[in-house]
């Protein structure tokens, strides 16, 4: 039985959002391209694309598709669980201070003109 992504909590989905952030923001500091890790998983540029972008808007990815890209990214499970733990405490640290996180990167809320 599968839950519907849309009755999914305020914490699930900030936890999609993180897993997302921390997959694309790990690629990006390896200078990899979607293809390049889709290469090394065994899988296709789709599905790596999916696991990155499609997960912060709530759509399902297989486990094992985002098992193969953390080990193509080179972490080991508690390495990967350590990184989305870290983005989570920042998101909610962010979000306490009145800001805003777009794509992993802290924006500020813009204040109304005096």
């Amino acid at each position: 039985m599968t839950r519907r992504l849309d009755r999914l909590t305020v914490e699930e989905l900030m936890f999609l959002d993180a897993v997302a952030g921390v997959l694309d923001g790990r690629r990006a500091d390896l200078g990899l391209s979607q293809q390049a890790v889709a290469e090394r998983a065994g899988t296709s540029r789709t599905e790596v694309a999916r696991a990155e972008r499609r997960l912060a808007r709530h759509v399902e990815v297989r486990l094992t598709t985002l098992w193969k890209v953390i080990a193509a990214l080179g972490w080991t499970g508690h390495e990967f669980a350590a990184a989305v733990d870290a983005e989570l405490r920042r998101r909610v640290a962010v979000a306490g201070r009145g800001g805003r996180v777009e794509a992993g990167v802290p924006q500020r809320r813009r204040s109304p003109p005096p």
